[in-house]
């Protein structure tokens, strides 16, 4: 019974709850400490609501790299023994194959809040045309 309320208010108030939301970031493991390292990103990384996901079939890379294309990925982080160790990874921006390094420790939900930011406001530039706004001023009073 408290479903069907639920979906009632959400009809009115237009929520769009039947599209499923994208994947933001996506880790693809290579190794068990790589999975329990992508485990630790992702939930600091749902705390600050964003939808992160990571292998736990045992794919490959290169499965796992597929599936992130499939998934809609905004971004992937190939993370091994060789970033385990750095302390640091490369982001990827999946659209544009621009790559970010990032470093991966208790900063790196709002390092890469920043890096999703960023992408909107370039995405809001190349909608705008580059005025930085969503609405067009034409100096005329209508």
């Amino acid at each position: 019974m408290g479903i069907e309320r639920l979906l009632l208010v959400m009809d009115k108030q237009g929520c769009d709850y039947l599209t499923p939301k994208k994947c933001d970031i996506y880790f693809a493991t290579m190794g068990d400490a790589a999975l329990d390292k992508a485990m630790e990103l992702s939930k600091s990384l749902r705390e600050y609501g964003y939808f992160a996901e990571y292998d736990l079939m045992g794919r490959g890379l290169k499965a796992q790299m597929k599936y992130a294309n499939k998934a809609g990925a905004a971004f992937t982080v190939v993370l091994g023994d060789n970033e385990l160790e750095t302390g640091k990874a490369k982001l990827k921006n999946m659209e544009k194959g621009e790559e970010t390094e990032i470093l991966l420790n208790d900063k790196f939900a709002l390092s890469f809040e920043d890096v999703y930011f960023n992408k909107m406001l370039d995405f809001m530039d190349e909608e705008t045309g580059g005025n930085g706004s969503l609405f067009a001023f034409t100096g005329e009073d209508k």
